[in-house]
């Protein structure tokens, strides 16, 4: 048995302090720089999967169901890119230092104008001069662009909570080793695909 002394469990008390406010400090300097938000049209609802973009480190994330976005960031300057199909793309510039933003985004409706629409008796498909005029203008585009490379890529994922028992009888799961048919519901109560 070990017998401690009044001063020996103090400076035990004092290095165990230290020792947690130490391990406090660390753990929120290590999401320090981050930046949340949600993004929103013009009436103020959300606007679901909007892509978050940052140019200079060439990474970003999509928004979920809510609109609602976070980033981890490390400190500096950032250029973002906002934007979902039918709004037009809201660009911010920030500065982040050792802080949690909060920067909510109102996305604008993009309307598109189409061409008229015109209607000749002359009987040829309207598509045979648009054809004809994409074949003539092909060495153009041939030489327009020496090439092409993106730099982006998003990945989703979504997960099955119930399933007819009809595709149950017909589904087969690949467990990495075999593929085994699937025969109940309780041997699949949860299958989350990722793709």
């Amino acid at each position: 048995m070990v017998i401690l002394r009044l001063s020996e469990k103090t400076l035990i008390m004092k290095l165990l302090n230290a020792i947690i406010l130490f391990l406090i400090i660390s753990a929120s300097q290590l999401s320090a720089q981050s930046i949340s938000g949600i993004i929103r049209d013009g009436s103020g609802d959300p606007v679901p999967f909007a892509t978050v973009y940052i140019s200079e480190i060439k990474h970003g994330t999509t928004a979920n169901i809510k609109g609602e976005y976070h980033l981890n960031l490390k400190e500096g300057t950032y250029t973002i890119f906002f934007q979902s199909l039918g709004f037009s793309p809201t660009i911010k510039k920030i500065t982040i230092a050792n802080e949690k933003l909060n920067m909510d985004i109102k996305l604008q409706v993009q309307f598109y104008v189409i061409p008229e629409v015109r209607v000749t008796s002359s009987g040829e498909d309207p598509a045979y001069s648009i054809m004809r005029k994409a074949i003539g203008l092909a060495p153009y585009y041939l030489n327009y662009i020496e090439h092409y490379k993106a730099e982006v890529y998003i990945k989703g994922s979504f997960v099955i909570r119930k399933i007819p028992k009809l595709l149950l009888r017909n589904m087969e799961v690949n467990d990495g080793y075999k593929r085994q048919k699937l025969e109940s519901r309780k041997r699949c109560k949860l299958i989350k695909i990722i793709g």
